[in-house]
Order: structure tokens, then sequence, then C-alpha cells
């Protein structure tokens, strides 16, 4: 799947103040991916380290001494399960580092919560945030987007409700009483979507449901509806476009039984901290 960074976004000004701040590292990671045109163009030979333990705070720039340059931490918190995800940030941190000329550092985090926070306690340079995420974080406030990936042409994407097609279910009021699949917390088209199209219907997930689980990836929601743990799950229509592509047998299991409107698609962001 061929992506682009089509659309740099820039820190607006606040009312009566400047932009801002972006750390130096998150302005080289922009520039590089700026001009990288594709994510899957690595260099295979490149080497990548791929980090999720403990992290503390990049101190940024090149050393006086003439030393190897800190890397730049570049964090993702997976729509797909590691053993999907791991060779395609692989290859973008390959990518990187050779544009960059210094080492970049793959960290992968379980939650959306837990890659918020690294960007903002200024632990990650730069990092992909749900969209969910991003507005979780206070938008422009805690994060700030650098540039938003163009994907088969455009910038939106939705959150698809899925349900087995055996299952009987053909509408979303037909999910009441159901197990239902998230992925996270803060997923905008793996929880929020749902949540809030239940609030505004003066419900809850709570209410609504028997009963529901997060699996932390939209591959996890589907296995979860397939194997029969859920009876329906919010995924990413990205992410499911995606694995049809790859295996157009799950189209004869599974239907899509709800479609959201179209959201921006998640935006490659940094910490407005600390320079």
């Amino acid at each position: 799947m061929g992506v682009r960074l089509r659309t740099v976004l820039f820190p607006r000004r606040r009312s009566g103040g400047a932009a801002p701040p972006l750390r130096p590292g998150a302005a080289l990671l922009l520039l590089a991916m700026a001009a990288a045109g594709c994510w899957d163009r690595a260099d295979p030979d490149t080497t990548v380290r791929l980090r999720s333990g403990p992290v503390v705070p990049s101190s940024g720039g090149t050393p006086v001494d003439g030393s190897a340059p800190p890397p730049i931490r570049f964090v993702y918190a997976s729509v797909l399960s590691p053993e999907r995800s791991t060779l395609t940030y692989a290859r973008l941190g390959a990518y990187l580092s050779q544009r960059l000329g210094r080492p970049v550092e793959i960290v992968r985090r379980r939650t959306y919560a837990e890659l918020n926070e690294l960007l903002q306690s200024g632990k990650a340079e730069a990092g992909l945030v749900c969209t969910g995420a991003f507005a979780a974080a206070g938008g422009g406030r805690g994060l700030v987007a650098l540039a938003i990936p163009v994907i088969r042409g455009s910038t939106t994407y939705r959150s698809y409700v899925i349900a087995r097609r055996d299952s009987g279910l053909e509408s979303f009021d037909d999910l009441r009483g159901r197990v239902f699949a998230f992925s996270d917390p803060l997923s905008n088209t793996g929880y929020r979507y749902v949540a809030a199209r239940l609030r505004d219907a003066g419900t809850d997930p709570d209410a609504f449901f028997s009963r529901f689980l997060f699996t932390f990836s939209h591959d996890n929601s589907i296995e979860a509806v397939l194997d029969g743990i859920a009876d329906a799950a919010s995924v990413d229509s990205l992410v499911w476009d995606e694995l049809i592509q790859r295996d157009p047998t799950l189209e004869r299991d599974l239907v899509i039984v709800d479609r959201s409107e179209p959201f921006p698609i998640n935006p490659v962001a940094a910490g407005t901290g600390a320079r």
C-alpha cells in the first residue's frame, strides 16, 4: 500500500502568540518525510533499532565532541498486531535514517495513551497518532500535526462495523445485547465513533452491549469476530481494505453492517513541549 505525505501542516499561530515550538528532531523528521514521497522505498540494508521497552527523553542535536548523535525516536501504537506492523515501520525508520544521516529508533507502544505520553513528555520526537488520540491530547495544545498521509489519493478514512455474514446482523441496531470488540479506548474508528453514536442515542456501551472487550489492534478485532469471541467489531476502513486485498476470502465470512462518515486520516504529530 503506497503512502505519500502530500499535506504538510505547520503549527498554527495561537492568537497573539508564536507557533508552538518543535523539538529539533521533530523538525528534521518533518523535512525528511516531506521529501520522502513514499514510505515503502527504504533501503533494506539500513540498520534500524526497534524498541518496546522504557525510553528516556532525547537530548537532541549533534554532540559538540563529535561523537555519534543520539537517535531520533519515532513512536507508533500499531493499528495492526506487531507481527503485521513491525516490517512496515522498520522500512519507514530505515528511510528516515537514510535521509537524515543519523539513527532513527522506532518505538512501539501497545496503547494510544502510552504513545501520547511519550510525545507529550519529550521521550519521542514524532509519531503516527490516531485521530482520536490526537483529539484526546487536546489537538494543537498537546500535540501538533506535522503531516497527513495520503493513501490511495485520499486523506480520509472511516469506521466500519463488521459482523459474521452468517450472524443475521444487518444493521447497527441489531447489535443491542451483543458482544462487541473495540480496538483501543482512544481509537477514533475502533471506539470513539461507536461510543459517540451511542451517546447521541442516549445510551453507552455498557448499557447497549451485553459485554465488550478491547483487542488493541484492528486485525485482532477482526479475528475476534471470525473466531466467535465477539459478535461484531468496529475497525479502521484502511486496515479492512488492506486485509481484504491480502485475503479476499474475508468478505466471504464477514460483512460491513455500518459505516461512519469520513474522518481525517491519522496525522504524523509531535509534542508541543520543550525544544
